[in-house]
Parts: structure tokens; C-alpha cells; sequence
């Protein structure tokens, strides 16, 4: 949307190889692959969230294939969460910081942007975090991303879901195509748990799951466990890359609120 051209994924959903601005990839995670052609990325914006968050988003994708259910359309309920989380919570904590190592190993300062998804989702900042997004995709030579003052706009109408009212009719088509795929893809039984391959929002399909959310509880120790994770990231990028590191410790912060609350509500017996 910011530049008028086609992105791509790494497992090549939409068959256009490298004919791409950009392509998403979960790598080095363990439903992630590098595309054929990777030898000619050169540059990475790399999108971050807390993993308090982000791992039980994780897990509703899982749970969506599992029972052949349009991705971003379902939360799981919270006992398939918790066993899941006590069988694979450590690899995911260790997936996570493997990921934000290995863009940030690989590419120089000049050549990476790292966006919190807080921020780019936030009421606040969400725009002007799509302004920077948005400046540093027209740094490549034949990408002409649109002004920097219509990207409020563009965000509003992607991030928000809340489309310009002369555009508001078309938006509504393209969500409903968009869904009708995802229902029939997900008919078909791709289950991302036996094949790795994720099933993308492909479209303008809203991406915001609906309803209440349901509890995502973690024991004292994972919360310890992710705070560690979280605290290594930060320190090993506190010179680098204080930005990075800034976000670290802000999620670092918060999961240590969750767990002082925990332990007010629960107290060790």
C-alpha cells in the first residue's frame, strides 16, 4: 500500500518469486524459510511484538489450522493454550531471540529499520511509525513509496481498518473476496502443525481477530524465563542499537508488572 507495488512471502503464495518489494519471512523460526532468490535481499525491516503477545497469537494461527479455520478468525480456548504453552513455550522464547539475532547479525545499521508492532498498531504513533516505515522503503533505487502526507491515510485504512468513505465500498468488495479465499483455503486442510507452511492474509481481509479475548496465563517461571530472554536482547544491543534495546526493556517492564500482579493475586504457599 505505502508503495504501489506487490509483496511476497517466503513460501511464495501468490507465485511471484522475486517480482516482490518485499517479502515476509518467519526465518530462522521453525515455520519460516529463506526464499530461492535471497541472495538478492539486501536491506530488512524487522517487526517485533511482546512475546507475551505474540507467541499466544502464534499459538491461535496453530490452533486455526489444526481445525481448518480461516486464519485470523478464531482465539483458542485457554486449556488448549496452557498445553501447548507447557510443551513448547521454551522453544518459542528461544525462536524468538534467534530471529531478532539473526536480521540484525545480518544486515548493517544502515540497512535494517525495526518496527514494534505496538507502535505501528498504536492510535498515537501508529502514523508516524508508518512515516518512517514508509522513508526507509523509498531509500531502494525504482521503489517510489507515496508522500509522506498521505500515509496517515494508507495506515488508517490498513492498520485500522477504517478506509477513506469514497473508498469505503471497494475496501468492503476486496475484504469479502479476500475471505471468501481464506474460507475455501482453509477448507482444504493445510494444517500449518504437519507442514510448517503458514497460510497468509492474503487480500485486505481485516486481520484483527474479534470477540473477547480469553486468559493467557503463564506460570512465574516462563515469565522469568521470557524477562531473561528479553534482558539478553537488550544488553546485546544497548550500543548498536538503543532503539532495539529501548524495546526490549519496555516489554521486559511490562511482563514484570504481569508478574508482580501475579504473585500479589497468588502468593507463593
Amino acid at each position: 500500500a505505502l508503495t504501489g507495488l506487490q509483496s511476497g512471502d517466503d513460501w511464495n503464495n501468490n507465485g511471484r518469486g522475486s517480482e516482490v518489494v518485499t517479502v515476509k519471512t518467519h526465518y530462522p523460526q521453525s515455520n519460516g524459510i529463506l526464499p530461492e532468490f535471497d541472495e538478492m535481499i539486501h536491506r530488512v525491516f524487522i517487526i517485533i511484538r511482546n512475546p507475551i503477545k505474540s507467541i499466544p497469537s502464534f499459538f491461535n494461527h496453530i490452533y486455526e489450522m489444526r481445525n481448518h479455520l480461516a486464519v485470523h478468525t478464531t482465539r483458542a480456548p485457554v486449556e488448549d493454550w496452557v498445553k501447548w504453552r507447557n510443551a513448547y513455550l521454551d522453544i518459542e522464547i528461544e525462536e524468538y531471540k534467534n530471529f531478532i539475532i539473526y536480521w540484525m547479525d545480518r544486515y548493517t545499521p544502515e540497512n535494517r529499520h525495526v518496527v514494534a508492532y505496538e507502535d505501528l498498531t498504536d492510535d498515537d504513533r501508529g502514523a508516524a511509525t508508518a512515516v518512517d516505515l514508509n522513508n526507509f522503503l523509498g531509500k531502494v533505487e525504482g521503489v517510489n513509496p507515496i508522500a509522506s502526507e498521505s500515509v496517515p491515510c494508507i495506515w488508517k485504512a490498513v492498520v485500522k481498518n477504517i478506509p477513506p468513505p469514497q473508498q469505503a465500498a471497494q475496501f468492503q468488495h476486496l475484504q469479502q473476496i479476500a475471505k471468501v479465499n481464506m474460507e475455501e483455503e482453509a477448507g482444504k486442510g493445510s494444517i500449518r502443525h504437519h507442514s510448517r507452511r503458514r497460510r497468509l492474509n492474503m487480500g485486505h481481509f481485516d486481520s484483527q481477530r474479534k470477540g473477547p479475548e480469553p486468559r493467557r496465563p503463564y506460570t512465574i517461571e516462563q515469565l522469568d524465563a521470557m524477562m531473561h530472554m528479553l534482558l539478553e536482547v537488550a544488553l546485546r544491543y544497548e550500543k548498536e542499537h538503543a532503539e532495539l534495546s529501548v524495546i526490549m526493556m519496555r516489554y521486559y517492564d511490562n511482563i514484570q508488572k504481569k508478574k508482580e500482579l501475579q504473585l500479589i493475586n497468588n502468593p507463593p504457599q
